[in-house]
């Protein structure tokens, strides 16, 4: 329902190794530009270990590294450190963000 917000979830064989990270890379339906402010207050990342929940990031705009996917001029790659094993993901947009970003494409994770 677009007014609680929508979410896509992620599952891996393996647990994660140290120094990896979450990779999401999106796109406006429409074109135009992301902002890292404006995701770092509609976005919520979830890592898991099986079923259970290991770390929420508090998505700082600082940490996040969000620029133009390789290649393409429109599609966006961000990317943000993870300090524990996981091997599922889910990304939880709010309505806020689904409202701002209609049309909002999650290509990868």
């Amino acid at each position: 329902v677009l007014s609680e917000g929508v979410h896509i979830t992620a599952l891996y064989p393996t647990l994660s190794v140290e120094g990896d990270g979450v990779r999401v890379l999106l796109q406006r339906e429409e074109g135009g530009l992301i902002e890292a402010s404006l995701l770092s207050e509609n976005i919520r990342i979830r890592t898991y270990n099986n079923n259970d929940a290991n770390s929420e990031l508090a998505l700082d705009p600082e940490l996040i590294q969000l620029s133009l996917f390789p290649g393409t001029t429109d599609v966006y790659e961000l990317i943000y450190p993870v300090n524990v094993p996981f091997n599922r993901i889910e990304v939880s947009f709010d309505a806020g963000l689904a409202s701002a970003f209609e049309g909002l494409h999650v290509y990868e994770l």
